[in-house]
């Protein structure tokens, strides 16, 4: 059907679509959507291949060769820079509809020093990578074979730099052979003044051999990956006694050798110093095999695609696949003992077995037997009265573990169907239930052996107060404070509940979990602090925790203080609170679409109890349409602020605020 469409829309067949392949093919045009006359198109297969120049007819282009993992996919033409995508390739992926857009070109220029600032001549532009608006990266040292020559430095040091796309970001990788690689990043096109230092560096001298005897290997590819960004990579390769030769900067480096038909076993990590003038290394390599299986659905034995598969060979990193869209994975391997790590996918559970130790045949294909994710249960919870008999229909169900924005209800038999795309590490899922018409809720907890019949019966809620201040006894404003579990020392500890101190350093929480043991804790940025006792609080008791203390934290004006209707209002219809009480999202630009889409379930679950609410946006932020309500936001991003009619802020929170709260406010004003 795809390959169908594509005849369809571009009047010209794709080649290279078909299912026993993984060829290339898609368009180029420029940003207008028009062909561009000679258009030349090309692939990188992997760091350590050649690159392959593809066909272009019109604006469709074909590359013949059965990709898979890493390809970079890049084009150029006459007055215009390079463009390109990165793309993972699956096993069983068609990709068949790459889309490259071309922009007019520019140029970066500059000069290359070395460390005492006398100019180099002849630091070469190993490689061109665009960083902003697409990723990709353009092999410049490879491409000779196709006419296009690295830039050069000249006897001044200067260098240009063409074919860059106008608007982009690049990084730029300079190479000499009496200097260490240098990686240049964030470099604006059409930047004309470009410093550039290459040092000496340290010589790496290192020979290549077959695994198990003392052949020499020539014509070796070395790869060099700097462990430290920006994580550049150097080449080298190996001559006819096996010997190569590379001048790298200090640091951390994964070294690994390619030969036709080998390859070292694994990513061997080297240490470079400054203080040694030359470092050895030895490479062995070994046949290469290809290890390959097949994920599926435990429930429905239909293929799982996008499951990350990582590859470990002699302890070392050695790889890493996804499963395409026929559940399959290929990973290319040492021959002998090898560890598959399997990761989960969206919609399932970890599996059962996360390592598997195998033995690669060399030169040949292990075909791994049927691989199985079971898929996340659905979570079934029933909410109960506190005679733990009479259901509660219409209960507000926020989940703390996994976090999820909003709240879901229960229907007229007080139950809920609970559903995750992902299961916390430790399956168990946590959450408050609360109800819509008394101060009642509780915690609960579900697991797989309850996922079928979760239920909760719901206490009178009790209320935690206190105070921050610092050392000096002054108020601390804009303090988050909250509880853990009391026995929780873990440091992805869970947070029941977390609110905002006001401008006098006070808090309240008018939803405590009763009956569970919880330790209260205040924090400012780096500096955190424990309130002197543990509280297990009875059904509704007022606890006060009296003062915390935060010893170097500094008084601030209170953020929330600011009154919301003297912000400008952004897009989506005014906010309504001629009758409501309000309720406020602060969050980032970033985070907005996210918060916007959220809050339309939230304000028509809040309309019942005559809470208004909206989504207030800190920082630039420019919206054209929306659902629900959008303003310019005051105070700091990913807090909520429960606002009186007057705009007066009268609690603070870090996620939800509590329903108990929030269904007393209109009548209580």
């Amino acid at each position: 059907m795809k390959r169908q469409s594509l005849v369809i829309l571009y009047g010209a067949l794709l080649l290279g679509c078909a299912a026993s392949r993984a060829d290339m093919a898609g368009t180029i045009t420029n940003e207008t959507g028009n062909a561009i006359a000679g258009a030349r198109v090309f692939a990188e297969p992997g760091i350590e291949n050649a690159v392959v120049q593809g066909v272009v007819t019109g604006m469709s282009f074909s590359i013949a060769g059965d990709f898979f993992g890493g390809v970079g996919v890049f084009a150029t033409a006459p007055g215009y820079g390079f463009g390109g995508v990165h793309l993972n390739v699956a096993a069983g992926d068609e990709p068949c509809d790459v889309v490259i857009t071309l922009t007019k070109e520019a140029a970066i220029s500059g000069t290359v020093n070395d460390a005492r600032g006398a100019p180099v001549s002849g630091a070469h532009v190993a490689s061109i990578a665009i960083t902003h608006p697409v990723k990709v990266g353009i092999p410049l040292s490879k491409m000779a074979a196709y006419g296009i020559a690295p830039p050069e430095s000249d006897a001044s040091g200067r260098f240009r730099v063409g074919n860059v796309p106008a608007d982009a970001v690049i990084a730029l990788k300079f190479a000499h052979p009496l200097f260490a690689q240098e990686a240049v990043t964030d470099i604006a096109a059409g930047t004309s003044d470009l410093k550039v230092v290459m040092h000496r560096g340290v010589t790496v001298r290192g020979q290549v051999s077959v695994r198990g005897a003392a052949d020499p290997v020539s014509g070796a590819v070395v790869t060099a990956r700097n462990a430290q960004p920006p994580h550049d990579t150097a080449f080298g390769t190996s001559d006819g006694s096996g010997m190569f030769t590379m001048r790298l900067k200090p640091g951390v480096y994964l070294f690994q050798a390619y030969a036709s038909g080998r390859i070292s076993p694994g990513l061997q990590r080297v240490d470079i110093h400054g203080e040694s003038p030359e470092r050895q290394v030895r490479l062995a390599l070994s046949e290469t095999s290809v290890i390959t299986g097949v994920m599926g659905d435990a429930k429905t034995g239909e293929p799982i695609p996008g499951v990350r598969v990582l590859l470990e060979t002699q302890g070392r990193p050695a790889g890493a696949a996804r499963t395409g869209g026929d559940g399959r994975f290929r990973l290319q391997a040492a021959e002998g003992d090898n560890l598959l790590l399997f990761h989960s996918a969206p919609g399932y559970l970890p599996p059962d077995t996360r390592a598997l130790r195998v033995n690669a045949p060399g030169g040949g294909t292990l075909e791994l037997p049927g691989l199985w994710l079971a898929p996340i249960p659905e979570f079934n919870l029933r909410v109960y009265e506190d005679d733990g008999e009479t259901p509660v229909a219409g209960a507000f169900i926020s989940l703390l573990r996994p976090k999820q924005f909003g709240w879901q209800q229960t229907d007229a038999d007080g139950r809920v169907i609970l559903r995750f795309t992902n299961m916390p590490d430790d399956n168990r899922i946590f959450g408050i239930a609360e109800h819509p018409g008394k101060a009642q809720g509780a915690l609960f907890a579900l697991d797989r052996g309850n996922a079928e019949d979760g239920s909760v019966a719901l206490l009178s809620l009790a209320t935690v107060t206190g105070r921050v201040v610092n050392e000096r006894g002054k108020a601390v404003a804009g303090a988050t404070v909250g509880a853990l579990f009391a026995d929780d020392a873990l440091p992805d500890a869970l947070p029941l509940w977390r609110c905002l101190t006001d401008a006098d350093g006070a808090f309240f929480w008018p939803a405590v979990p009763a009956g569970v043991p919880q330790r209260c804790l205040a924090s400012l940025g780096a500096i955190n602090a424990a309130a002197g006792q543990d509280i297990n609080p009875a059904p509704a008791e007022t606890v006060d925790i009296g003062v915390i203390t935060l010893s170097g934290a500094a008084t601030k004006e209170d953020a929330a203080a600011l009154k919301w209707r003297d912000v400008p209002h952004l897009c989506g219809p005014d906010a309504d609170i001629a009758d409501s009480a309000l309720l406020a999202f602060y969050c980032s630009p970033a985070e907005a679409s996210v918060y916007i889409k959220a809050v339309e379930n939230i304000r028509a679950q809040l309309r019942v109890f005559h809470v208004e609410s909206l989504v207030a946006v800190t920082g630039a932020y420019t919206c054209d349409a929306a659902a629900v309500p959008v303003y310019a936001g005051g105070a700091a991003p990913h807090a909520s602020c429960v606002y009186d009619r007057n705009g007066e802020p009268l609690l603070r929170a870090v996620g939800l605020p509590p329903i108990t709260l929030l269904r007393t406010l209109p009548g209580e004003l």
